[in-house]
């Protein structure tokens, strides 16, 4: 058989009891619903921290990739420019040999013409 309780049959003392259990009711609620609140709040904010760890991550692997590509262009662009400047120096002692010579309108070179282009070239 269930007992109701209405306000108005009871005494002072018990419902000064009973707001007591109910204060401390809600008292344990709002400790409960704070822990889990600031768990929720923790959890979010170590998600996004992971998130913002990666993204970092990938952020700073990006600029060594970068800073690493660079430098091997330099080095290329470096070994481009010797080879065209050791080109150059080839181009023109050749064409200094051609203006040197004295029938220079010929179409056959003889053999020490060959020769000496084979030593210009082979510097």
């Amino acid at each position: 058989m269930a007992t109701w309780i209405y306000a108005r049959h009871l005494t002072e003392a018990q419902l000064n009891k009973l707001y007591g259990w109910l204060a401390g009711l809600v008292a344990v609620l709002a400790v409960v619903g704070v822990i889990y609140g600031k768990g929720r709040l923790d959890a979010a904010h170590k998600s996004e921290m992971a998130g913002l760890r990666h993204d970092l991550t990938v952020a700073q692997e990006t600029l060594d990739k970068e800073k690493n590509a660079r430098e091997q262009d330099a080095i290329l662009a470096t070994e481009q420019s010797k080879r065209q400047a050791a080109l150059t120096l080839k181009i023109n002692g050749l064409e200094t040999y051609v203006a040197s010579l004295q029938d220079g309108n010929r179409e056959c070179l003889d053999a020490r013409d060959t020769d000496r282009l084979r030593d210009l070239w082979d510097r």
